[in-house]
């Protein structure tokens, strides 16, 4: 057997695995366009899917349509009815073209295309019958269910097709699958003779070591340029994730088709993701979680349109962080086909910070318009030529031009014609030299308003550098009414100098004057002490003649007391009648003498001021007064309070003026007291009306006087010193009293006592409800409203 060399071998080796490539790669290759072409059957065959779906949506628009437009008979719901009638035609071609080649269609596809121009026909005639007024007729047609029939007719027929389709693409799914299972196995016979090449490569990469050995060097060489040239590379690009993170702009890629996306990390970190994501394809339901829940719809609209259509996006959206605060977002980005996708690739932009500075500046516009209409003067603002750029309200108000009218015009409009000239060389002079110049300081200014008329002003003048040149604030203040307030001023000034000189010249006048005013204070003290002096000796003698008169009253009275009682049958009718005279006069004398005592005892009673429940005293009083009487007066006690005084002295005021009331009141048919009270200032005021016999309001002063009476004893009975004890006590406790009437109409007695704090005068728990009437609840259980409170003195 001839040697075959190694070499031989090699070739030999080399030549069958050439063979053996060859083969499989030929194999692989008649495989591969068999899946070609099934996967192209695939295709066609979802395509015919979408062109069927599409048809029988377009049939269904055009129903919508037409029972849209016979519903509300408005030609803006034939619009689906009209894109369908549009769209059909082509779709229907587009579908013949799709199955032309499969003899299962063209019968088919012409009796849909009929069906449908059955539909449309059917539509038409609905649409003209409303059209020409026949919408009843329409309406029953619709009803009749016609069109109805007709759109399910198609729905059947198209729905055979689909599932002939649906059927194939099954197949075609399988043939595709047994297709993969064949590849796999030409790839791994395909790995197999690669690895058998390998092996016999190894030999002639030992042969060639050599040469291998100076390609490594030299592979080194281009690795360290290939390092460099890497590290150059990272360079740029550590400078552009820089430029993207100062910038704050991130890229992304949207895979339409597949609902996935990859972003940049700074992407990441504009949108709150996680940082691993960066680079990674990731749903895209996680960028759309983060859109802020009123913006949602609108983006996902947004882009559905951008990659449906394949128009540029750009939108502006907010997003919600996971710490629940907002950013804003602006999105730019272009779609494009690739691989049979839709891609949407763009950028995107934080601009939350910018989104901030606007809305400052915003809200410190609207302050500063604020603040501008809020000032009291009148506010201009002037550019570089002086020409009026913004004023306030108080500026129409001033000049009596509308806003828009002054707006543009230059501001020597509003300066008297004569010193308009003038104005402009200080107008000059100031834009070379700008500062704050202060309301008041300079000369004296005019305005002039829009009817003519001239006021002065005081200007105060504030420069404005902004990014468009020089402003100036101008604050404007009409000083009229201050004008005439100095002239009247000086006027004023020189008649309080005249006065001065009038008051100089009268001075030792008053200087004597107060001198005498010396002596006759001096002699008033004097005569002060010897008032309260015979005051005193007054009392005492009072109460001494009190007493003294006191022992022969009692034995008068006795001793006509006997001859009444013993002696009455000896005495004849005039006898009887004198001693009857004596008895009663010395009864009165008695009673005389009793409340001389009483009032005399006053002077040197000390005042125990306590805690008082009026209502409860009052209560008592009356029920007192009361109880022996026939006739009951109408008795309306209103709430009263607690009041700091003596408890003896107050309720002997209170019983007093009780029984005058009763007394006085007792003659009406239909006889009303009311006791109310009412806080005035820092005094509690009480008082007790009756609708009595009242009496003439001249002498109000003299009812509490000692032993004043305005009624003769036979008319009503008392003493006549009632009223002053009552006076006696009040003003012992630092109170007033007065009273108000009118003949014939009654009469009203007041008395004061000092305030107190609120929280002393809640009154003791169980005193009967406000305004109850004592004569009447005992009886009837009825009660009146109390009357309002009564005026003070001279307040009618």
């Amino acid at each position: 057997m001839q040697h075959i060399s190694l070499r031989s071998k090699l070739y030999l080796g080399f030549l069958i695995a050439a063979l053996l490539i060859g083969a499989s790669r030929y194999f692989y290759f008649l495989s591969t366009n068999q899946y070609i072409d099934t996967a192209l059957q695939l295709q066609r065959t979802q395509q015919v899917l979408a062109q069927l779906e599409t048809v029988i949506s377009l049939a269904k628009d055009a129903e919508t349509g037409e029972r849209g437009y016979i519903i509300a008979r408005q030609e803006r719901f034939l619009e689906p009815f009209a894109r369908a009638l549009r769209n059909l035609d082509r779709e229907m071609k587009d579908l013949e073209a799709m199955t032309a080649r499969t003899p299962y269609y063209p019968p088919r596809i012409r009796q849909l295309e009929r069906l449908v121009q059955g539909q449309i026909a059917i539509l038409n005639a609905n649409v003209l019958r409303v059209r020409s007024g026949r919408y009843e007729e329409a309406v029953r047609n619709v009803a009749g269910g016609e069109g109805k029939r007709s759109l399910d007719a198609i729905r059947r027929l198209v729905g055979d097709m689909q599932a002939r389709e649906r059927a194939h693409l099954a197949f075609l799914l399988r043939r595709v699958e047994s297709k993969a299972r064949l590849n796999n196995w030409v790839n791994f016979l395909s790995i197999t003779v690669l690895a058998v090449l390998s092996a016999l490569g190894m030999y002639t990469i030992l042969r060639d070591l050599r040469r291998r050995e100076r390609l490594e060097r030299e592979l080194t060489l281009k690795n360290g340029q290939l390092e460099e040239a890497n590290a150059a590379q990272q360079h740029l690009l550590g400078l552009l994730e820089e430029a993207q993170e100062i910038g704050r702009l991130g890229s992304f890629t949207l895979d339409g088709t597949n609902k996935l996306f990859t972003a940049s990390l700074q992407n990441c970190l504009n949108y709150g993701l996680d940082p691993a994501i960066a680079g990674v394809p990731s749903p895209m339901s996680l960028l759309f979680e983060r859109l802020h829940p009123q913006d949602r719809q609108r983006v996902s609209e947004a882009v559905a349109a951008s990659l449906q259509h394949l128009v540029p996006y750009r939108q502006e959206h907010r997003i919600v962080l996971p710490d629940g605060g907002e950013k804003h977002i602006l999105v730019r980005g272009r779609p494009m086909k690739a691989g049979g996708k839709v891609y949407l690739r763009g950028t995107t932009l934080d601009n939350t910070e910018q989104k901030q500075a606007e809305a400052e500046v915003r809200a410190s516009e609207t302050r500063f318009r604020a603040l501008l209409e809020s000032a009291p003067d009148a506010m201009i603002i002037t550019d570089e030529g002086s020409h009026i750029q913004l004023v306030n309200a108080q500026t129409e108000r001033l000049f009596g031009y509308r806003r828009a009218e002054l707006v543009g015009q230059p501001v020597e409009v509003l300066i008297p014609a004569a010193l308009a000239g003038r104005h402009r060389q200080h107008r000059a002079a100031y834009a070379a030299a700008p500062k704050v110049r202060g309301m008041g300081i300079g000369l004296d200014l005019k305005g002039v308003r829009k009817d003519g008329t001239e006021f002065p002003v005081e200007i105060s003048l504030s420069p404005i550098q902004t990014g468009e040149g020089l402003l100036v604030a101008a604050a404007i203040r009409d000083v009229s009414e201050r004008k005439r307030y100095e002239a009247r001023l000086e006027q004023l000034n020189q008649q309080l100098q005249a006065t001065n000189e009038e008051l100089a010249a009268n001075v030792e006048e008053l200087a004597a004057a107060g001198e005498k005013i010396q002596e006759y204070s001096e002699e008033l003290e004097l005569k002060n002490g010897q008032l309260q002096r015979s005051n005193g000796d007054l009392e005492a003698f009072s109460y001494s003649i009190s007493h003294d008169l006191k022992s022969p009253l009692r034995s008068v009275l006795s001793f006509a007391g006997i001859l009444q009682d013993e002696y009455a049958d000896q005495l004849d009718g005039e006898a009887k009648r004198l001693i009857g005279i004596v008895v009663r006069n010395a009864r009165f004398m008695n009673e005389l003498i009793e409340a001389l005592l009483q009032f005399a005892r006053l002077g040197r009673t000390a005042v125990r001021k306590e805690s008082v429940n009026m209502d409860k005293m009052v209560h008592g009083l009356v029920d007192e007064l009361l109880a022996d009487r026939e006739a009951r007066p109408v008795v309306t006690v209103g709430p009263l309070g607690v009041a700091r005084a003596d408890h003896q002295l107050i309720r002997q005021v209170w019983q007093n003026l009780l029984s005058n009331a009763l007394k006085f009141s007792a003659a009406k048919p239909d006889p009303r007291i009311e006791v109310g009270h009412r806080t005035s200032g820092e005094e509690e005021v009480y008082y007790v009306r009756d609708n009595g016999i009242g009496f003439n309001p001249a002498y109000a002063g003299e009812l509490f006087g000692v032993f004043k009476r305005l009624h003769t004893s036979k008319q009503f009975s008392g003493t006549g010193v009632g009223l002053a004890i009552c006076r006696r006590i009040v003003s012992s406790h630092g109170g007033r009293t007065w009273a108000e009437a009118a003949e014939g109409e009654g009469a009203t007695f007041y008395f004061t006592l000092p305030g107190q704090p609120r929280g002393d005068r809640k009154p003791e728990e169980g005193r009967p409800e406000e305004g109850t009437d004592f004569a009447e609840a005992r009886t009837e259980g009825r009660s009146e409203s109390q009357s309002p409170d009564p005026p003070r003195p001279g307040t009618q």
